[in-house]
């Protein structure tokens, strides 16, 4: 593939070099043991990814694997690292720092929470609980004519209600995961997926994508990457314009689903019903490997 790297220009690698961070979990045995992890669900995302239109659209486990692949791109960004190390330094504070235990037993219990295994387990518990939220969207499969899409190291694209702009920074969400316009995630060079609010069942059939938002999603795509976006060998993607001119992104979702504006999104009953669903799994404390999703009927 073509690779866009931030720092070193353009050149051509295979898929297993592009966005490898090989430091990002710490120890390497920590890091092998949540590789292998992700790679079970890695796997059979892909295999749904291949067939995606003939199997249109996804349910039961198709739906949790892709789900699932895309939680999994939101929780090993640096982004939500750095926003999961905040909360365990709320923690220390609230919990460790107002204990009565002695300052060596406080001290080891703090170096356990900032620890690598410490870390690398919360992020893997938020994978299930973040694929229950985009499993609960609304799904559209948007495809279009030619190779004209790009992909990323940080791949899954969070457009937030009422605008914002897009950087390496927005898979963190800091506007909080239920508070998205539209989530897209590039499957090939000519389809995305679209994620939305929409009170309705998924699109029966795959939508046609114009070119303008294949560059609308490319622009996403080259503002969230950390440092490559890639392409295939031998096209010209589409943008809007030169980075410097490039204008704040739009939902394409408002042109593709009738019906769909910012006021849908805010009222939307599915919304609601999802932000309920959360609610319980948070307060149950669910397993990590459980996942559910609302279904239409439930946000009616």
């Amino acid at each position: 593939m073509t690779v866009r790297h931030a720092k070193h220009g353009t050149y051509k690698a295979s898929p297993k070099r592009v966005a490898c961070q090989y430091d990002f979990w710490g120890p390497e045995d920590l890091a092998r043991e949540v590789e292998e992890s992700f790679g079970r669900n890695e796997s059979a995302a892909l295999r749904t990814m291949r067939k995606v239109s003939e199997r249109w659209p996804p349910v039961g486990p198709n739906r949790a694997h892709l789900a699932g692949f895309m939680a999994i791109h939101i929780v090993r960004t640096p982004a939500y690292g750095s926003f999961v190390r905040s909360l365990g330094e709320e923690a220390i504070r609230e919990q460790i720092e107002a204990s009565d235990f002695s300052p060596a037993v406080r001290a080891a219990a703090t170096d356990e929470f900032r620890g690598p295994r410490m870390h690398a387990t919360t992020l893997l518990g938020q994978i299930t609980r973040i694929g229950s939220l985009l499993g609960s969207m609304q799904w559209t499969l948007v495809q279009f004519e030619r190779d004209l899409l790009t992909t990323c190291d940080q791949p899954v694209v969070l457009l937030p209600l009422g605008g914002g702009d897009i950087s390496p920074a927005s898979s963190l969400a800091p506007f909080g995961l239920a508070n998205t316009m539209e989530v897209r995630f590039t499957l090939d060079p000519r389809q995305v997926l679209l994620l939305t609010w929409l009170d309705g069942r998924d699109a029966e059939q795959p939508l046609e994508g114009t070119y303008a938002q294949a560059c609308s999603v490319n622009c996403g795509v080259a503002a969230q990457a950390v440092e490559e976006w890639v392409h295939r060998p031998g096209t010209t993607p589409p943008f809007h314009s030169p980075p410097l001119l490039r204008p704040r992104l739009y939902p394409i979702s408002t042109e593709l689903l009738s019906g769909y504006t910012h006021e849908a999104a805010v009222r939307s009953e599915r919304r609601a019903a999802t932000d309920a669903l959360m609610t319980r799994l948070i307060d149950e404390n669910a397993p990590r490997d459980r996942m559910e999703w609302v279904r239409v009927a439930d946000a009616a």
